[in-house]
């Protein structure tokens, strides 16, 4: 009899421990990655592993709109098969199926009773280039926090935006991403190989990074992500997101030096450069320049001469030094900005060119990744500014890249 029982509530108690490690599954399925508090890195594939590849994607950001016929619906970047989870972008709140929203064949529709932000269709597709400016009083009211004068479209450094965006856990065909161009970031390991070398015997390697607001850190200790803006989940931004992956996959103590300033373009940088990038000896120099070249009219010459004159200063103190350059992402291409005369894409030739003419030069070109990203995505689910900052979705999209040039 007491043999019996035992039985029974052993039985009992590994059915317990099953549901309970399903309920725990599914709930970390729809965090970051990372703790609560953005800090340590706890699972990789939750937080860097290539969202536009394999059969899951963890916290798609997307945004729901109210179309002209009423309804308020979206459609993430491939056909769920399994919806896992909706979120809010801070991951606090789960919505439910049913309640505040339903699903049928690739589209998410909003429930009448729904507490799920979103925009209307003027409000997300504003854009004074254009000339589509029609807003009535109510869509202007609800803009709080949101500016649509300084760009010509949706603005905010804040967290206006974000608040609408919600983050979608779902399962796919396996074979969905092989379909879609331009997601091809290549191995680069030997073009970095000193530094793999260093990285796959778990020594302490030490990298330069030097760019613009994308990269910089603000005085918070934080950057462009929702750690960056205040907000949970307090996603770190890619270049702390970096060293965090690299430590994590490899087990070595990284070192990053981060230069990166907001505002700044090459021409910044290679005016700065002597004092402040001679200062160090990394094994690794990341260049991220370009997102505000452009604007400031900077010609494709110029910009390659700007980038050429670092690497040079970077290896006169350090000739041993391996580069990476970070070709800029495309900022949301509706903007008004005072100079449209280069566009960012112009700038991609010289970058691979630069990889062309100096040894040991790496690319991680975000260009081409944003052109074919911006097909499947609009830039208020991409940017929390709407213009060129990433959240943590581009956050992670930055740091897969950087990740993919280290492993095969």
């Amino acid at each position: 009899m007491k043999k019996r029982i035992l039985a029974i509530l052993s039985v009992l108690a590994i059915s317990l421990c099953c549901v309970l490690a399903a309920c725990q599954s599914e709930k970390d399925l729809t965090l970051s990655g990372y703790d609560k508090d953005g800090l340590e890195l706890i699972e990789y594939d939750k937080a860097y592993a290539p969202f536009w590849e394999g059969t899951t994607v963890y916290n798609e950001s997307c945004v729901f709109i109210k179309g002209e016929d009423g309804k308020i619906t979206l459609k993430t970047m491939f056909t769920p098969t399994k919806v896992i989870a909706v979120r809010d972008s801070t991951l606090e709140i789960t919505y439910k199926e049913g309640t505040d929203y339903t699903y049928r064949d690739g589209v998410f529709t909003l429930t009448e009773n729904s507490s799920i932000p979103y925009f209307t269709y003027n409000q997300a597709h504003y854009n004074v280039g254009k000339g589509v400016t029609t807003l009535t009083d109510e869509e202007r009211a609800d803009l709080t926090g949101i500016d649509i004068q300084t760009y010509g479209v949706m603005h905010t450094e804040g967290a206006a935006i974000a608040m609408r965006q919600v983050c979608i856990t779902y399962k796919h065909k396996a074979d969905d991403w092989q379909k879609m161009e331009g997601f091809d970031q290549k191995w680069q390991g030997e073009k970095l190989s000193k530094t793999l070398a260093k990285l796959e015997n778990k020594e302490p390697v030490e990298i330069t990074l030097y760019g613009d607001s994308i990269t910089s850190i603000n005085a918070q200790g934080t950057g462009a992500s929702s750690a960056g803006i205040g907000r949970a989940p307090y996603f770190p931004c890619w270049a702390q997101g970096f060293e965090d992956a690299l430590e994590y996959k490899f087990g070595s103590d990284v070192t990053v030096h981060n230069l990166g300033l907001g505002g700044w373009n090459s021409y910044d940088g290679l005016l700065n450069a002597e004092g402040k990038l001679d200062k160090y000896q990394p094994d690794l120099f990341v260049l991220a320049f370009g997102m505000n070249d452009a604007p400031h009219g900077k010609s494709v010459k110029e910009y390659k001469d700007n980038l050429q004159g670092m690497i040079d200063i970077v290896r006169t103190a350090n000739p041993a030094a391996e580069v990476i350059i970070i070709s800029t992402t495309n900022r949301n291409i509706d903007m008004v900005w005072d100079n449209n005369a280069v566009r960012h894409a112009d700038y991609l030739p010289a970058v691979y060119e630069l990889a062309e003419e100096n040894e040991n030069v790496a690319v991680c070109d975000m260009t081409a990744f944003t052109d074919s990203l911006f097909q499947y995505k609009a830039s208020y689910e991409c940017f929390y500014n709407n213009i060129n900052h990433p959240i943590d979705y581009m956050v992670r999209a930055y740091v897969a890249n950087m990740m993919k040039l280290f492993l095969r």
